[in-house]
């Protein structure tokens, strides 16, 4: 058994995992193109805990000998708690550190990119659900080339690439390494700076293996030239809904105390309910423990989610203070029943959204809407 230690006791409880000898030469070859060599023992005990779970990209929760649903928790923990160990350390050496989520080289891009811009355009897209095969089908579409349609579109739309891309969870349906190469395999093409969350539809443990240098996966802070952009992770194994564990909250609440300028949150599951009785029950449960520190912070401008394939918006009023907005994003794939009149009236269009971050703190957003594939 092998401690995986975190930051501090009460940022991160030592969790007991086995250690398995299963992809060592992918471990070792990954560590040796991390720069943080303080990180090494703790990188190689989250990534050779629980082989069995990260061999099967879908593993059997329950008896009949398969994976246990405590063990897919334990190695779910033991991610969350190296990603927040990566996420602090960075926020402690400088603002640009280095944590290992996004390349040196985007993170150069965003940095230059943020220094000489007025107004920082962030474009979300959410909820792909792709699959390991690139011709795989979900919902009757094509997973990827529904993506990558997207992205064409958005491109059209906005004119230029965007300065940040936030694909804000459900990545991956099958929760596969293959579906998250795939997504890497755009982003290569893309070649943009990109943030990730993680949602139900997805596999942590496999999303940082092959995305882990390309991309910053939540939870994360992304430095934003004066605007802090904070990526939360509300993947639950085993469940639908979503969750923040006591750790990642804690570390949130130290970001907001500790940073400044204005701050846009983002995380898979929506906080609040958005009006839909069978949607509400699968949104992130117990939200108090979130929505308390953000109502709190005037520095939040805005939270931003996914989950729900649909535009909706809404607004939490803050006692004495500026009331705190709310978007949830359509996603790339296919909508859901729409709660709210989309504002370009095409609810069953796939969309994204374009968030624009002003250097006076200004936090606007622009619903985008495109024909699917298919109809295009």
């Amino acid at each position: 058994m092998c401690p995986l230690h975190g930051p501090s006791a009460a940022q991160r409880p030592a969790q007991g995992v086995e250690i398995h000898s299963w992809g060592l030469h992918v471990g070792i070859a990954r560590l040796l193109l991390t720069p943080q060599r303080w990180v090494l023992i703790e990188a190689l005990a989250f990534l050779f805990v629980g082989a069995e779970v990260l061999a099967d990209p879908c593993p059997q929760l329950g008896a009949g000998g398969g994976t246990s649903l405590a063990e897919v928790h334990q190695i779910a923990a033991a991610s969350h708690a190296l990603n927040l160990h990566l996420a602090e350390r960075a926020a402690l050496t400088s603002a640009w550190g280095d944590c290992g989520h996004a390349s040196h080289a985007q993170k150069g891009q965003l940095r230059a990119i943020a220094g000489e811009r007025a107004v920082l355009r962030v474009l979300q897209l959410s909820d792909p659900h792709l699959l390991a095969d690139p011709r795989g089908r979900c919902r009757g579409r094509v997973a990827m080339g529904a993506l990558h349609h997207a992205w064409q579109q958005a491109l059209a739309q906005l004119g230029q690439p965007p300065d940040l891309l936030l694909i804000s969870g459900d990545l991956c349906q099958d929760e596969s390494l293959g579906g998250y190469v795939r997504l890497r395999e755009l982003l290569e093409r893309w070649a943009v700076p990109t943030a990730l969350l993680s949602g139900n539809h997805d596999h942590p443990g496999l999303l940082r293996a092959a995305l882990g240098r390309w991309a910053w996966i939540a939870p994360a802070m992304v430095p934003l030239a004066g605007w802090q952009l904070l990526l939360l992770s509300s993947h639950r194994p085993g469940s639908v809904a979503g969750w923040l564990e006591p750790a990642q909250l804690a570390w949130l609440e130290h970001q907001l105390q500790a940073g400044q300028g204005p701050t846009l949150v983002a995380l898979h599951h929506p906080p609040v309910p958005i009006g839909s009785s069978e949607l509400d029950r699968i949104g992130l449960q117990e939200p108090e423990g979130l929505l308390q520190p953000l109502l709190a912070s005037p520095r939040v401008s805005g939270v931003v989610f996914g989950h729900v394939h649909q535009h909706w918006q809404g607004v939490l009023e803050r006692p004495g203070g500026a009331a705190l907005p709310l978007w949830a994003c359509p996603s790339t794939l296919a909508a859901f029943s729409a709660v709210q009149p989309c504002l370009l009236g095409k609810a069953d269009w796939p969309g994204g959204r374009l968030l624009l971050l002003s250097a006076d703190g200004t936090l606007t957003t622009q619903l985008l809407r495109w024909p699917s594939a298919q109809a295009a």
